[in-house]
């Protein structure tokens, strides 16, 4: 264990080393659920996101990143669903844009495409007998993102952005594709290396 967190750390450093103009940044943030009728009661455990610029001109950074979000759901009123579990990852292109009169400001947007792991536990009664089962399932589809960063200092960056998610899920019961919109408010923090 302590040599994986040399490695990290010495990996971490090598490139903050390289870059010395700070095309990396790490950013955590804290997911609000706004609808969604298959989301309605999510709470939000941790969103973080690892992003890459790639290209600079004299208006925006045009860059990569690997989102993911940890979500947790509990109904107090079904008493049959005991815990549902959500973790989406997102694979997007962004670009963050440069403005003259306020350079500390960033805003950005970004499109790409995510998939969504689903675990819920539920209570299965059949003759009496109660016991609990566990059901998974995956999907994906687009997602966009809109928002605002602002630099506390050359490194350090608060951000606030919306994040709509489409997912595509094929029905159990009918076997069709169904789209699920699912809408967030992410608050956090990041760092730029």
């Amino acid at each position: 264990m302590k040599n994986r967190i040399v490695v990290i750390v010495l990996l971490f450093l090598s490139v903050t080393a390289i870059s010395q103009n700070k095309k990396f940044s790490i950013d955590v943030n804290y997911p609000l659920s706004l609808n969604a009728y298959e989301f309605q009661k999510i709470n939000g455990i941790i969103d973080a996101s690892f992003k890459y610029r790639f290209k600079e001109t004299n208006a925006m950074k045009l860059g990569a990143s690997y989102t993911f979000d940890l979500l947790n759901e509990k109904d107090p009123f079904n008493n049959e669903v005991l815990d549902r579990k959500y973790s989406f990852h997102h694979l997007d292109v962004f670009s963050e844009f440069k403005l003259n009169n306020a350079e500390k400001l960033h805003p950005f947007v970004g499109i790409g495409y995510s998939m969504l792991f689903s675990e819920y536990e539920y209570f299965y009664s059949q003759n009496q007998f109660t016991e609990i089962k566990t059901e998974k399932y995956n999907a994906g589809g687009l997602n966009f993102n809109l928002g605002l960063s602002y630099d506390i200092s050359p490194k350090f960056f608060i951000q606030s952005y919306f994040h709509y998610v489409r997912i595509y899920r094929e029905s159990p019961i009918t076997n069709k594709m169904s789209g699920i919109n699912y809408n967030q408010i992410k608050l956090g923090a990041g760092f730029r290396f």
